[in-house]
């Protein structure tokens, strides 16, 4: 999944990304989502 995620991340915005950058982004959007949802609740 890791690898179609970087495809479409390389189609999508022109980015080139590693596996690593990919799980860095990743974790920073869901540990994001997750203040944002305690915040509100």
């Amino acid at each position: 999944m890791a690898k179609e995620m970087i495809n479409v991340v390389k189609k999508e915005l022109n980015l080139n990304v590693s596996l690593i950058e990919l799980a860095y982004i990743t974790m920073k959007l869901v540990s994001s989502r997750e203040i944002w949802i305690k915040k509100i609740l």
